[in-house]
């Protein structure tokens, strides 16, 4: 379903067909369809889309609109301050798509997130459309004429078939003038990770009850957010080594010694949320024990974004508004408003 909308997406087992519609309607009533009895789910750029276009009385295919598995918001982290291209940095919403894959712009800047299907590559690019009207001219510039620009990029990451670029896994090379050459950054990641998370079930009382409390995004370590406790020296933090997240009371080191942690089994985890069960330190037995009341979640007053102050990035509440699909060109732009989408009121079988 529409996050804070009124449409969804179904299949018509019946037909084969992908359906966008508004909640609630039945059979083949809709204003959109895509066929597509061989895939399994309706987040596939090898949809193609037919939106009713009520001056035919017709369905029409509309090859600039896709139905991509990417999220609507990633971040940027880890690069020093005061390195060369630290203007990488912050949070970047999906505005469209290019080359069956997503793109990211962030929000009042030129700076872009693209795949190119030239180099096989995820770039970032600082020097995107200016203002004014920021998404007219990010039309123009990556879509216009089916132009696509030129791969000169201040970092880039080997593509690994990933959907979008949100995953820690990714290495990123960053551009640095001094050398001439983009050098490997291993404290730069792309994450979807949240920023602020909360630990909660640990009680002041008990023997290391300090921990419990927010935490809020500080930077990478070993490949993975950190997150530390304001006003502490308390982190969160990967520990690659053994797989497993760490509450480390000394913050942001390279050690095994914690007062609790968590395993992460694969290593896949992008952040500590929901991963259960966390053992605690008790000095009374050497060890530490399972605390089955412990978790770490995101607290409801998360941040959403990240706010540029000068190179340096901080967490910062922020309205985002609702996202709606506008068609048009040779892509899809994702809009951002305080008011509710306008709805579509054209609807019909489409087979009429």
């Amino acid at each position: 379903r529409q996050q804070g909308g009124e449409h969804e997406i179904k299949y018509l087992a019946t037909e084969g067909r992908w359906l966008l519609s508004a909640i609630g309607c039945v059979g083949n009533q809709c204003f959109a369809f895509a066929d597509g009895q061989a895939v399994a789910h309706p987040g596939s750029a090898d949809l193609v889309w037919n939106f009713f276009e009520q001056h035919t009385n017709s369905f029409q295919t509309d090859p600039a609109v896709k139905s991509l598995p990417c999220p609507m918001i990633i971040h940027v982290i880890g690069r020093n301050p005061k390195s060369e291209n630290a203007q990488i940095n912050g949070s970047y919403r999906a505005i469209g798509a290019i080359d069956g894959r997503p793109v990211f712009l962030q929000p009042g800047t030129q700076k872009l997130i693209r795949f190119s299907a030239k180099s096989n590559r995820w770039l970032i690019q600082c020097e995107g459309p200016t203002e004014p009207s920021l998404l007219s001219k990010a039309y123009h510039w990556l879509f216009a004429g089916g132009c696509v620009p030129e791969d000169r990029c201040n970092a880039f990451a080997e593509d690994c078939a990933a959907p979008h670029p949100g995953f820690c896994d990714m290495q990123w090379q960053v551009w640095e003038d001094s050398r001439g050459v983009h050098g490997f950054d291993p404290s730069v990641r792309c994450t979807v990770a949240p920023l602020a998370v909360q630990v909660l079930g640990r009680e002041p009382g008990r023997e290391n009850g300090e921990i419990g409390g927010d935490y809020v995004l500080c930077g990478t370590h070993c490949g993975r957010p950190a997150y530390s406790k304001p006003g502490t020296t308390l982190a969160i933090r990967y520990w690659a080594p053994m797989s497993r997240w760490v509450i480390d009371v000394h913050g942001l080191r390279n050690s095994d010694c914690c007062c609790a942690f968590v395993d992460d089994l694969g290593g896949v985890s992008e952040d500590p949320t929901l991963l259960r069960p966390w053992h605690v330190y008790a000095s009374s037995r050497g060890c530490h024990v399972p605390d089955p009341g412990m978790v770490v979640v995101v607290p409801e007053s998360a941040p959403r974004t990240l706010v540029a102050e000068g190179s340096s990035v901080a967490a910062a509440n922020s309205n985002l508004g609702i996202a709606s699909m506008k068609r048009g060109g040779n892509s899809a732009f994702l809009s951002s408003s305080p008011e509710p989408p306008t709805k579509r009121r054209h609807f019909a079988p489409y087979g009429a």
